[in-house]
């Protein structure tokens, strides 16, 4: 593998215009790591997670690929690992009923048990310093000496009311948090004899703390978090809090932002610039029951009890940005767009929104519908709505502040998606398969054909003489409808839970619920080929496809934004938390648009397109400027810059075509002086890419530099 430099050149950076965003520059999920136990706490070093895993003792994590951690070790406790500190070499894990166990890392794909000791309690967290580690235990603090790690040593205890479950140190005071008796501030200056200072009683249950500064930050259950002033020790007061949509069970601190779990509202992104004004600015919704959050550098790790450790990008702590939003009655199934306006079918109706300013979406008009509006599809001022028992339903939208129906035609079970072409209309129509409507009379659609399918009918796409449908449980169905009135099964493709689909050429999308996004060549109709899978991070309902990228619709977790302009690499760009449940997506007329179930219309930007980086003439700015060395090289190289005294900067390696092959670093403000990353010649999913010219572009505030480079084989 071998990255040759050979130009470098300044050109304007491309971040975000009014029109597109880059989201792999905003906060996201990036990945996540199934865990044999219940991943209860971890902490971070370098490119290494160590994991308390409960009834999985500790694993070992490396985030090397952040899509794609691997498990490179582990060592299995006596009791359940519940809380962990890292010093040295050493792991300091609070093993439950077993109490303190302490492990050599030094080795990480092959830890070692070196020591422990009991507790009288159960171990919940675990903080160390100055040769000394202090347990939060059911029967309060415990004070043991690790001077000989092989032989742990409790010299010291001291009751607290309340069940104590979380420790933080620093220096000379320990800050313990009790679920019922809020936060306690302890003099450990003589680990031997410490002594009670202060406390102070929360209305939550006081869950996790960390420390920062004079200021202690508390995850408070229902009462979300607390900032607590510690200046006086001995009487500690809340000078900040803010409500969390749910239960504020952990957090971790890196720089002026701090990241709380919140049940099944997932990370919380708080600003706390200012202590006594703490704002959220950010969620990424992390489906399951939460444990503890920790954090280092860029990344934050979130554990939930289901035994899975989600990544999350937030090196920019900022969510993409929403352009617009528009609230109305009922949930929203489906979107359509002709021209500026915007068709949403929804719980039995119909609404046509004004698009012209996306900043200012308005309600133009809307009509009430037989039945569950599931899906919609528009061609010239006619609206064709799958209306879920109802059947097909057709309106007049030639006036969008005055639609109504014009006729129907029942289906067998439950349309749930249509698709519009020459003069009929295709349905997916649920255990009632593919349903087919001759509309050439909009005021008397009529049921011309049929065609059953393995399993229930979700989705459907229409191009040519072709019917793409997506089927719970059969996956993707390929049918012939040269003849309307006689479909032809030509070829299936088993997926899981195909929930949708979208036709790009000779290829299919699909939104498949448990498994993400596949995509298939389906040039040959009677044997599609799966290309790639992407997981999407929660329950994939739909997609769209523009330019190169795929805007999906991924309930839970919101949106989710991918590059598939190589359909057999797709690169996962970014994610957004939208608060409800994101069941469509529309990516037409140069913006993103997802119908978020109770809570309405949502509008993004859409993905800017991949950078140019062909040569052009500039000045080399000393600032950013790019050393690839050594060079030539068979394996890696190690790419050198200088980091700017403001702003951010970061690099991105793309391909002769402008893909996004990898992202390799990217630094935030403060952080100044020579630094170095390191490309193996891999992608963002570890996979191996082809020889040939790539291009290493670092961008910053003063503008982008690039280095083409060669790819040799070995």
């Amino acid at each position: 593998m071998l990255l040759v430099g050979l130009s470098a050149v300044t050109t304007p950076p491309v971040e975000a215009s009014a029109d597109c965003i880059r989201y792999e520059s905003h906060l996201r999920w990036r990945g996540e790591a199934a865990t044999p136990g219940e991943a209860r706490d971890a902490v971070l070093r370098g490119s290494l997670a160590y994991v308390a895993d409960g009834s999985g003792g500790l694993v070992i994590l490396d985030l090397a690929l952040p899509e794609s951690p691997t498990v490179v070790g582990g060592a299995d406790t006596p009791g359940e690992a519940s809380g962990i500190a890292l010093e040295g070499d050493l792991v300091f894990i609070a093993d439950g009923s077993a109490g303190l166990v302490i492990v050599d890392v030094s080795s990480p794909a092959d830890p070692t048990i070196l020591g422990s000791v009991d507790t009288p309690g159960t171990a919940h967290d675990v903080a160390v310093g100055s040769g000394h580690v202090f347990v939060a235990d059911a029967s309060g603090i415990i004070v043991a000496a690790v001077e000989d790690p092989a032989q742990p040593a409790i010299i010291a205890s001291l009751a607290l009311d309340g069940d104590p479950r979380a420790v933080a140190l620093d220096q000379d005071l320990l800050v313990a948090t009790s679920r019922d008796a809020g936060i306690h501030t302890i003099d450990v200056s003589a680990p031997a004899t410490p002594v009670p200072i202060g406390s102070l009683d929360t209305a939550g249950l006081a869950r996790d703390v960390a420390l920062l500064g004079a200021h202690a930050y508390v995850a408070d259950g229902s009462n979300g978090l607390l900032v607590v002033d510690l200046s006086q020790p001995a009487a500690p007061v809340v000078v900040g809090s803010v409500a969390t949509p749910d239960f504020a069970a952990s957090l971790a601190l890196s720089g002026t932002h701090a990241f709380v779990l919140a049940g099944i509202a997932g990370l919380q992104v708080i600003d706390i610039a200012n202590p006594a004004a703490p704002a959220i600015v950010g969620q990424v919704a992390t489906d399951g029951f939460p444990t503890r959050v920790a954090s280092e550098g860029p990344l934050v790790l979130a554990g939930h009890e289901l035994g899975r450790i989600h990544v999350i990008d937030a090196g920019n702590p900022e969510p993409p940005p929403l352009l617009g939003a528009l609230s109305v009655p009922g949930i929203m199934f489906d979107l359509a767009r002709a021209g500026e306006i915007l068709f949403v079918a929804g719980s039995n109706f119909l609404h046509a929104i004004d698009l012209v300013d996306p900043s200012q979406p308005v309600l133009l008009g809307s009509t009430t519908v037989p039945g569950n509006a599931f899906g919609v599809a528009v061609a010239a001022d006619l609206a064709y709505v799958a209306a879920g028992s109802s059947g097909l339903v057709v309106a007049d939208v030639s006036d969008p502040t005055q639609l109504g129906v014009l006729g129907t035609a029942d289906t067998p079970a439950t349309a749930g998606d249509v698709a519009k072409q020459d003069g009929y209309a295709f349905l997916a129509d649920g255990s009632g398969g593919l349903q087919i409507a001759d509309v050439s009379d909009p005021a008397a659609p009529v049921l011309v054909a049929h065609l059953a399918t393995p399993d229930n009918a979700m989705g459907i796409d229409v191009t040519g003489d072709r019917a793409y449908l997506a089927s719970d449980g059969a996956g993707l169905l390929i049918v012939d409808v040269a003849d309307p009135t006689q479909p032809v099964l030509l070829g299936v493709h088993a997926t899981p839970s195909a929930e949708n689909v979208r036709v790009e050429g000779s290829l299919a999308f699909v939104a498949d619920t448990n498994t993400g996004l596949l995509i298939l060549d389906v040039a040959d109709p009677t044997a599609p080929v799966l290309l790639a899978t992407l997981d999407t991070v929660s329950l994939t309902r739909d997609v769209a496809v523009v330019d190169g990228h795929a805007y999906i619709a991924s309930y839970l977790a919101g949106i989710a934004v991918a590059e598939v302009s190589d359909p057999s690499r797709p690169i996962l760009l970014g994610t957004r938390d939208t608060f409800d449940g994101v069941l469509s997506a529309s990516a037409e007329g140069g913006v993103f648009c997802a119908g978020d179930g109770f809570s309405g219309l949502k509008i993004l930007p859409l993905q800017c397109a991949a950078p140019s980086v062909a040569p052009a003439t500039g000045v080399l700015s000393p600032s950013a400027r790019l050393r690839l060395a050594p060079n030539p090289h068979a394996r890696s190289v190690e790419i050198r810059f200088v980091r700017p005294r403001s702003g951010e900067i970061s690099l991105r390696v793309y391909d002769a075509g402008g893909r996004l092959i990898r992202l390799l670093a990217r630094t935030l403000k403060g952080q100044t002086g020579l630094a170095a990353a390191h490309w193996d010649g891999t992608d963002e999913h570890g996979r191996v890419v082809p020889s040939g010219v790539y291009f290493v572009v670092c961008d910053a505030a003063h503008g982008r530099t690039i280095r083409r480079a060669v790819r040799l084989k070995e």
